[in-house]
């Protein structure tokens, strides 16, 4: 989806002063990224391996996840046993970035696009994986997202071997044009007209592919062509992993409307795989008023995991 991922809102906070410092990843291309590890465990620390790994892949803008850290896995504490938790950030994401406020600069907007970001998750999951000795291998991989990063989940958790669980968290699973067209029309007029204007000149290549577009979030053509050629909805369906899948009925950025779809879909093709919460009245942080569901949401998912 074009809205950034804002697990939690306002204005743009301090300079981050995280226990988690970011660390530099360097693509067999010669590009890089920035990601994060996180270990989660029950006190006191126990001495038993990792028995679950986590990798998350953050939503759209190119703000920092460094803001959101440790607290955006609170709730995720280990009762499944210890946790390792790795963040690979997209391209040119610095850790003190905040999109929100300064804009993404080009480098970002032409590397922005979906089948860059299913490849460099794809080099990294399979690399941390690739450096574990056997004795090393946790019981679970979980492939996890958030809003626009729920839509490379279900891809990933197909191809790299050996993942047990995927979760989808402000993402209702719906083909990605169809739920921004769905949002569009719950908001008529102005900025949306133009928006639907811009969607329909996707038929034609501009000369410039990697620039740009204004009227849809600065984002490029290639980004957007590339998730009108997603199946969201049909690569869901594929999975026979538990799918666990978090909405707030409030979102402004992911209509609800999505994720009851979704789940009519796998009622059609009798599939029972599908964990589906609908927070009442949460955004797209999951936060309704001051409560934080979120951490609801990865503690219920934490104790699932044991089942």
């Amino acid at each position: 989806m074009c809205q950034a991922y804002t697990p939690l809102s306002g204005s743009r906070p301090a300079a981050p002063d995280s226990p988690v410092p970011a660390q530099r990843y360097l693509f067999r291309d010669g590009g890089n990224a920035l990601y994060y590890t996180i270990d989660k465990h029950l006190p006191p620390a126990p001495a038993l391996p990792v028995r679950t790994i986590v990798f998350f892949i953050s939503g759209s803008d190119c703000t920092s996840m460094q803001y959101f850290l440790p607290q955006y896995f609170r709730g995720l504490e280990g009762e499944s046993g210890p946790i390792r938790i790795f963040i690979l950030q997209k391209r040119f994401i610095d850790a003190l970035t905040w999109g929100r406020d300064t804009g993404c600069s080009r480098a970002f907007i032409q590397a922005d696009h979906f089948s860059q970001w299913l490849a460099d998750q794809t080099e990294f999951i399979t690399t941390q994986l690739a450096g574990m000795h056997l004795q090393e291998r946790p019981e679970r991989i979980v492939i996890a997202g958030a809003s626009e990063g729920g839509e490379v989940v279900p891809v990933l958790a197909r191809t790299i071997p050996g993942v047990t669980h995927a979760v989808i968290i402000g993402n209702g699973g719906m083909q990605p044009l169809d739920a921004y067209r769905l949002l569009l029309a719950e908001h008529p007029g102005g900025k949306a007209s133009r928006a639907q204007a811009a969607l329909q000149s996707l038929a034609q290549l501009p000369a410039d592919p990697d620039a740009g577009i204004e009227a849809l979030g600065g984002r490029s053509w290639r980004y957007w062509s590339e998730l009108a050629a997603l199946r969201h909805t049909e690569n869901l369906l594929a999975l026979s992993m538990p799918l666990h899948v978090a909405v707030g009925e409030a979102d402004a950025a992911v209509p609800v409307a999505s994720a009851r779809y979704l789940q009519q879909q796998f009622d059609l093709h009798h599939k029972s795989n599908l964990y589906l919460t609908i927070y009442a009245g949460a955004d797209h942080g999951l936060k309704t008023n001051s409560h934080i569901n979120l951490s609801d949401f990865w503690f219920q998912f934490d104790i699932d995991m044991r089942k």
